[in-house]
C-alpha cells in the first residue's frame, strides 16, 4: 500500500498529502489567504499558505530555514493577532515554503482556527 513504500518522500499532489520520514499532515489543508506568521528572529511576517490542525506551510520568500529547525511565530489574521508564541518543527522545505508541525498548540485551538477560515473561504464563493 501507500504507506508501506521504502521511499521516504512521497508526494501525493493529488491530495496534498505528504508522506516524509513517516511525519505527514492527513488533516484537510485550510488555504490561508490573508494569514501571516511573524517570525521570531527573522523578524518579519511570511505568508501563510495553509493551515491543517497538526500543521502549517510558510512561504519562505527565500529565506533560509533548516529542517528539524524549531521556529516560533506569532499567526495574524489581517492586523489580528490570532496565536502567540506558536512553535513549530520544519519537517520540509522546497522552493516556495516550508512545511511545519506544531509543537506546542493544541488540536482544539488549530481546529478552531481551521474552521473560521474554512467557513469564510466556503462564505466567498460566488
Amino acid at each position: 500500500g501507500f504507506l508501506d513504500s521504502q521511499d521516504d518522500n512521497v508526494v501525493d499532489l493529488d491530495d496534498f498529502k505528504l508522506l516524509l520520514n513517516k511525519e505527514r499532515r492527513v488533516e484537510a489543508r485550510i488555504p490561508a489567504d490573508g494569514m501571516q506568521a511573524m517570525v521570531d528572529g527573522k523578524l518579519r511576517e511570511f505568508p501563510v499558505n495553509n493551515i491543517s490542525v497538526s500543521g502549517i506551510g510558510i512561504e519562505h520568500q527565500g529565506w533560509q530555514f533548516a529542517v528539524d529547525e524549531i521556529i516560533t511565530f506569532d499567526l495574524y489574521y489581517g492586523y489580528k493577532l490570532v496565536m502567540k508564541n506558536v512553535k513549530a518543527r520544519i519537517v520540509r522545505t522546497d522552493k516556495e515554503r516550508v512545511g511545519c508541525l506544531f509543537t506546542n498548540v493544541s488540536p482544539d485551538k488549530t481546529e478552531l482556527i481551521c474552521d473560521k477560515l474554512s467557513k469564510r473561504i466556503v462564505a466567498k464563493k460566488p
